[in-house]
Formats: C-alpha cells, structure tokens, sequence
C-alpha cells in the first residue's frame, strides 16, 4: 500500500486520465486506513452508478499507479459520490 505522500506525489501523473472518465468532478487524496495512515486517491463523483451501466472505459480503475523515485507505486482509489457542487 502507498503512503499519503506517495499517493500526492503520483496524483498529478493520474489526474488527466481519472478526470477524463465520465461523471468525475475532482480527485485528491484520502486515508484507505487510519489505523495504518495507507492513502488512496479519492475520485469524486456526482452519482455512484452501478457498473452494469458504464462502459469498460467509463470505469474507475480499483488501483492506479504511477512511478515515483524510479518505483513504481501502486494505490487504490476510493470512490466517493459527492453529487453536483452550486457556486
């Protein structure tokens, strides 16, 4: 699992893909696990759909992945429905 600072070092090289997939508002980082401080990259939503319904190419990917320092880091993604942001 990734540290919260390898989940923010790889966020940039992951937000045009995961921002691109339909129905995306945002992403950022959150802990998959207080107990243990493992990261994950949040990919906001307006409306959690079932995966009956999207297209393979409109799914969130359960890990994504990315090289820091030479390594290749894995994190899972969390999706969190947060509906339609009003200014």
């Amino acid at each position: 699992m990734a540290s919260e600072n390898e989940a923010r070092q790889i966020l940039p090289g992951v937000e045009a893909s995961l921002t691109a997939l339909p129905n995306v508002v945002g992403i950022g980082v959150v802990l998959a696990d207080e107990s243990t401080h493992e990261a994950a990259i949040a990919v906001y939503v307006r409306r959690k759909l079932p995966l009956e319904v999207l297209q393979a190419g409109q799914v969130v990917p359960e890990t994504v992945e990315s090289t820091v320092n030479g390594v290749v880091v894995r994190v899972p993604t969390r999706v969190i429905e947060v509906g339609d942001f009003k200014l």
